[in-house]
């Protein structure tokens, strides 16, 4: 997308899975990508491609300032986020979910986004330029899929109301904001707590139950990302574009 040509786009949890699918993806547009990521040694693989790379907790507020300061001193105006970082855990039922597990998960995925969206915002109105904002949702802010967890599915939902808001506050400033909505995606994050062992079992059984018959490949659910973020979806805001196979749409009764 020509569209992203020599923009600065900052992108969390870009050290694997989707985020760095989208980050090949800008880095083939030409943009230049900044990857805020815990894990440091897959950071430093993504650095290796060309992105710029910040060690940063999303839900760490001064790490995060941090990073993005830095990455304001080295590009200039920054005119794109993708707040995809998050967590997941294997839950279980709410009852017996214990209140730092329900802690993590929502310090990552809502304050963590929160945070990433704050700091871009009060540039993107310091500079007195527009942007583009996209935030990783899940399918679950709108199903429920049996133990993934009530700490998860809130933080989802809670995205997706966070972006509507966004949205609405920062339009007249020339700001987008949007979400996707990922199904099962070929993740680290998808195959969490699953015993390497187990795992071409379960992904056929998750393929199975997905409209289109098999498990997103990463790079499909950026592609969404990635336009969202360019001047093609330059009247798209507020919303939620869901890239799932079809999982949202299926109602599957008992026999």
């Amino acid at each position: 997308m020509t569209s992203l040509a020599g923009m600065t786009v900052v992108v969390t949890g870009g050290s694997r899975g989707i985020g760095r699918a989208a980050v090949e993806l800008l880095l083939e547009s030409r943009a230049n990508v900044a990857v805020l990521a815990r894990d440091s040694e897959a950071l430093r693989q993504t650095a290796r491609l060309g992105a710029a790379a910040y060690a940063a907790d999303v839900a760490d507020e001064a790490a995060v300032a941090d990073a993005f300061t830095s990455v304001e001193q080295r590009f200039g105006d920054i005119h794109g986020l993708f707040a995809n970082a998050g967590l997941g855990l294997l839950e279980g039922p709410l009852h017996m979910l214990p209140p730092p597990d329900w802690d993590r998960v929502i310090a990552t995925n809502v304050r963590g986004t929160y945070l990433c969206l704050r700091e871009t915002l009060t540039r993107m109105i310091a500079r007195r330029h527009g942007g583009s904002l996209v935030c990783t949702s899940s399918c679950v802010a709108q199903t429920a899929i049996p133990g993934v967890g009530s700490a998860y599915h809130a933080s989802k939902g809670a995205v997706e109301a966070m972006v509507r808001s966004v949205s609405v506050d920062y339009g007249r400033f020339g700001i987008r904001c949007n979400a996707i909505s990922p199904g099962a995606t070929d993740t680290d994050l998808m195959w969490t707590g699953i015993d390497a062992n187990d795992l071409d079992v379960v992904r056929q059984r998750v393929a199975e139950s997905i409209t289109l018959g098999r498990v997103a490949d990463p790079v499909e659910i950026a592609r969404a990302a990635v336009w969202l973020l360019s001047s093609d979806a330059s009247y798209v805001t507020g919303s939620t574009v869901v890239v799932d196979g079809g999982v949202t749409v299926t109602s599957v009764l008992p026999t």
